[in-house]
């Protein structure tokens, strides 16, 4: 996962939620598995390489779907004023491995705040 800090002062990730599904089959709320974090996030920071996470380990005991599957998640963090945020993406995963932005995912999946 890359991360950006476009900003003037350091942003502090509190935690990440990652799941997948089916894409032919998504349900209409994310099914999140967390992962603590505690990481700050200098400013001006760009395209930084931040973790790598085992589509597996987002959802221990289910398993990957044969086709098109979506990758989604939620990164919740803090500014220097311990305001908390938090920004949501989704991707589809095609079985060769190539992505791209998943279009109309339902409006739990995307957003920030």
């Amino acid at each position: 996962m890359l991360i950006n800090n476009a900003g003037k002062t350091p942003g502090e990730i509190t935690a990440m939620e990652f799941g997948f599904c089916d894409a032919a089959d998504m349900p209409p709320e994310p099914i999140y598995t967390t992962f603590p974090s505690v990481a700050w996030i200098a400013p001006d920071t760009h395209h930084l390489q931040f973790t790598t996470i085992e589509i597996q380990s987002m959802r221990p005991g289910v398993s990957i779907p044969p086709g098109d599957i979506n990758v989604y998640g939620r990164i919740r963090y803090r500014d220097v004023f311990r305001r908390p945020y938090h920004f949501c993406f989704c991707v589809t995963v095609r079985p060769d491995g190539r992505t791209f932005v998943t279009p109309n995912p339902p409006r739990a999946y995307i957003g920030w705040q």
